[in-house]
């Protein structure tokens, strides 16, 4: 891993057998490939990191530590844009609060 070539600012994260890094184009055209076997929704390599930002903070993960996993500089930016509200989740978070009443 620590081999791999870094091609300019960016922060690829899916190596390959070249010691690069696969593009955003190659692993959304797998993804679609795999929606399209498996029936689900449209969704994007980069919706993942919404998903996976949303979950994390409906698993109670600290937002600072969901800011710097995402690699924001702005907590604003981890909160208002990757996080999003989900009902029926926010309905799961809330249940400790009501059994501690």
């Amino acid at each position: 891993m620590q081999n791999l070539e870094h091609r300019g600012e960016k922060q690829f994260i899916f190596p390959n057998n070249k010691n690069t890094f696969y593009n955003n184009y190659k692993l959304n055209a797998w993804l679609k490939k795999f929606r399209t076997q498996h029936g689900l929704k449209l969704v994007s390599v980069h919706g993942l990191r919404h998903t996976c930002a949303t979950r994390m903070y409906y698993q109670k993960k600290n937002l600072i530590f969901i800011q710097h996993f995402l690699g924001h500089i702005s907590l604003k930016t981890t909160f208002n844009t990757y996080i999003h509200h989900i009902p029926e989740l926010t309905t799961q978070l809330e249940k400790p609060f009501h059994l501690a009443l």
